[in-house]
């Protein structure tokens, strides 16, 4: 999540958070705890644990996302932030689960709109699926003909499912590259031919981290 201002550390920063099931009934200890601030400390990333998510890890209390029900993010008054001020208001977001996602990122099977030479026109990548943003930002690359990596803006579509790169430069009539890092993760937390949270039935499925592509005449 992503706040307006640096925040303050705290002992007690899981006591500002829960998470509610579709009765509003607070979920029984549904956090990791370790936190992974940005390093401004305005970006904070929850991580549920393991035990309440992998099948090989399952442990008495649970799943906590159950598939077909709602569940509600809270972030409770008194989070403090670093200039001494506290969050005044409950935050409240409340998202429907969906089925699992157990298949891995595959780059190869991803549609690629190609751009036209000696235009600055977008090369626009289509996941079939919502990437995790930050990741999706800096875990892409366009590399020129030589392999030097080319200057330009990221920006992604609104479902967070589609990358688009427009370059500082016109496009030459030549080879590029796309270079996807193994770092990066879909919504699950699925890497390209890793799952997040693999079986033992599930077969290994490699994935290409570099797509080439040509602009269009």
């Amino acid at each position: 999540m992503q706040f307006t201002k640096r925040m303050a550390l705290t002992d007690e920063l899981f006591d500002f958070f829960a998470i509610e099931d579709d009765k509003g009934v607070e979920v029984n200890k549904p956090f990791l705890m370790d936190p992974l601030w940005s390093e401004g400390f305005s970006r904070l990333t929850l991580r549920i644990h393991p035990g309440r998510i992998k099948h090989d890890l399952r442990d008495a209390r649970g799943m906590v996302f159950v598939p077909g029900y709602k569940f509600t993010l809270v972030v409770k008054p008194g989070l403090p932030s670093a200039d001494g001020g506290k969050i005044e208001k409950e935050f409240r977001k409340t998202y429907n689960i969906g089925p699992e996602d157990r298949k891995p990122v595959l780059p190869q099977e991803w549609l690629c709109d190609p751009p036209r030479v000696a235009t600055r026109n977008a090369m626009i990548v289509r996941f079939g699926e919502p990437m995790n943003v930050l990741m999706a930002r800096s875990c892409l690359a366009v590399l020129g003909p030589k392999g030097e990596r080319v200057n330009g803006e990221v920006a992604i579509g609104d479902n967070d499912d589609v990358w688009q790169f427009t370059p500082s430069q016109p496009w030459l009539d030549s080879d590029y590259r796309l270079q996807v890092a193994e770092q990066l993760e879909d919504l699950a937390g699925n890497r390209p031919g890793a799952l997040f949270d693999k079986g033992p039935d599930d077969p290994p499925l490699a994935a290409k981290l570099e797509r080439t592509f040509r602009p269009l005449p």
